[in-house]
């Protein structure tokens, strides 16, 4: 009968291949699969999946089981491959890098997966509930409709990450992050006091834009 696998609010962006299913069942939702391989030949999916809705497959040449429009699926091809437009990989307050979908970027078009994933009653009432929160631990629940992927906008905080007090690599990047791509609490609060962090208690407005995971 073969494994089972499913896919569930992941991002496989920009690897060496894409993903084969070629035994067992493989099931998608709210998953991206986008350029990956050869940027010429190079295929996203390749065999017979299921989808489960609110999916972005890049191309689909070579697979089946998706649908451009149905289900809330974004399909591409060979032909018309879909870009799913993410800034570039770094650390964004998780605990590894990822990729971000653009938005709000005066420069680019926002990313096409950004509310495009499953409404918060859609991920209640499945048989196979969604993970509640993205990469970094940020709550899917922002806005009525989730991003597809590994990573939910809408979040304008931070997130801490580590219990070292290390400054702001780069004071004003929007990142918040030391030298080792960790957000600490000084980080964070300098950055949401815009610079003008001094080590006193940051006010109610501050404190609201620091998530702690620690």
């Amino acid at each position: 009968a073969g494994a089972s696998l499913n896919l569930l609010n992941d991002t496989i962006y920009e690897n060496y291949q894409g993903v084969y299913a070629d035994a067992g069942s493989v099931s998608l939702r709210n998953t991206v699969i986008s350029g990956n391989g050869d940027p010429n030949t190079g295929i996203d999916v390749f065999g017979s999946f299921t989808s489960l809705g609110h999916n972005f497959i890049g191309v689909s040449n070579g697979s089946s089981g998706f649908s451009n429009g149905v289900n809330g699926d974004q399909v591409g091809s060979k032909d018309n491959a879909l870009d799913p437009i993410f800034d570039s990989l770094n650390f964004y307050g998780g605990p590894t890098k990822t990729y971000r979908p653009v938005r709000n970027d005066p420069m680019l078009p926002d990313s096409p997966l950004i509310n495009a994933g499953e409404t918060l009653p859609e991920m209640s009432n499945s048989l196979v509930p969604l993970i509640a929160t993205d990469q970094r631990g940020v709550p899917r629940s922002l806005e009525a409709s989730t991003d597809i992927g590994a990573f939910e906008t809408g979040f304008t905080g931070f997130i801490v990450n580590t219990v070292d007090d290390t400054p702001d690599a780069n004071l004003n990047d929007g990142i918040a992050a030391d030298a080792n791509g960790k957000v600490s609490l000084r980080a964070a609060e300098k950055s949401s006091c815009h610079g003008t962090y001094t080590g006193s208690m940051p006010n109610s407005r501050q404190i609201s834009q620091v998530l702690s995971l620690l």
